[in-house]
């Protein structure tokens, strides 16, 4: 919601550009840009440190989850070995123990997953926020009133395409990831 408000506003200002000639009654003559966006943030700088940051904790999540199962199938081995010299109540509180950390490493990994991915919705967001206003720069120097995303356009030159000069200027804007420890948590 808050990405379609900030595209609105950015397209808006834009347009505020050519509203004085329309207004003197001439033609009304869109120049217009293109970004892909996806591509802008696939290929940043910033954009390609969010990706191996995202790889890297997915996998040592995966990685101490399957730690955490591997101990609790030895755990479970072994109670079983136990089984004929622990009594049948012993043996259940024992079971009910093992299933009760085996859910709680089942929670664990839910939430850190779920933690992970927020991270990276809220860290895509803040990219494409310096996106936009690369945007806006680059209509600015090129007399533009409006910058679509490539995936609004259904057919276009080549020439009109501008996401290699946005990807250069977000790497020199956006070098780094967005430092979320200032900010307030929205979720």
């Amino acid at each position: 919601m808050r990405l379609s408000s900030l595209t609105l506003l950015l397209a808006l200002a834009l347009n505020a550009l050519a509203v004085p000639a329309f207004a003197q009654g001439e033609a009304f003559i869109p120049r217009v840009l293109v970004i892909d966006r996806d591509r802008a943030v696939r290929e940043s700088d910033v954009g390609q440190k969010l990706r191996d940051f995202v790889v890297s904790e997915r996998q040592r999540i995966d990685e101490w989850n399957k730690e955490q199962l591997t101990n609790l199938r030895d755990e479970s081995k072994a109670l079983s070995e136990q089984r004929s010299s622990l009594s049948q109540e012993d043996f259940r509180a024992k079971n009910v123990e093992i299933n009760a950390k085996a859910n709680k490493i089942r929670s664990e990994v839910v939430d850190a997953r779920a933690k992970l991915d927020r991270y990276a919705r809220v860290q895509r967001a803040a990219i494409l926020q310096s996106l936009n206003a690369v945007a806006l720069e680059i209509a600015a120097e090129n007399g533009v009133n409006m910058v679509l995303a490539k995936g609004a356009v259904i057919v276009m030159a080549d020439d009109f395409d501008v996401t290699t000069s946005a990807i250069e200027r977000l790497n020199v804007s956006m070098p780094e990831l967005a430092d979320l420890s200032k900010a307030p948590a929205s979720e």
